[in-house]
Formats: structure tokens, C-alpha cells, sequence
């Protein structure tokens, strides 16, 4: 019998203040690398730091979380973009 319980892999925060929680987060000692920070016209909207045990801890701006929940309305057999192939 298989394990199906949930596992909790991934956690995102929407910040209004991006560049304030990215800082704060930082000196709580989590690893987010500056190459890994998405920015679109100067402007950042998304960053994940990834644990040693593969857990996702994710930084998004209010208008990267509504284009990416748009993303996750759409119906099966559409691929996912990923961070890189946002158009804000």
C-alpha cells in the first residue's frame, strides 16, 4: 500500500514589497541567489529557493501570482511555462 498523504513541497509568498521581503528573507538566512531573481524592465517579480530536501520557497509579485494563476486555470494538456516565460 502506498503513502498518500500530502506533501507540503512548495510555499509561496505574494509581496507587495518585493524587494523588502526578498531582503528580509535573506537575513533570515534563505538562500536566494541573485542570478535566480526574475526581473522584467528592472522590476522583480519572482524568486524560489530550493532546500537540501528539494522543498520550494517562492517570492512573487501580485502580478506574476495572478498571470501564474491564470496558467493553472487553463485545461489539461497545457503545457506550464515556467518563470522565465512570463510576459508582464
Amino acid at each position: 500500500m502506498s503513502d498518500s498523504r500530502p506533501v507540503l513541497d512548495q510555499i509561496n509568498v505574494v509581496t507587495a514589497n518585493f524587494a523588502e521581503s526578498l531582503a528580509f528573507y535573506r537575513l533570515l538566512g534563505v538562500n536566494f541567489p541573485e542570478e535566480g531573481v526574475f526581473k522584467k524592465n528592472g522590476v522583480a517579480h519572482h524568486v524560489n529557493a530550493v532546500n537540501g530536501a528539494g522543498a520550494h520557497f517562492d517570492l512573487d509579485s501580485p502580478t506574476f501570482a495572478q498571470i501564474w494563476k491564470q496558467w493553472m486555470e487553463r485545461p489539461r494538456g497545457f503545457e506550464r511555462p515556467s518563470a522565465r516565460d512570463v510576459s508582464l
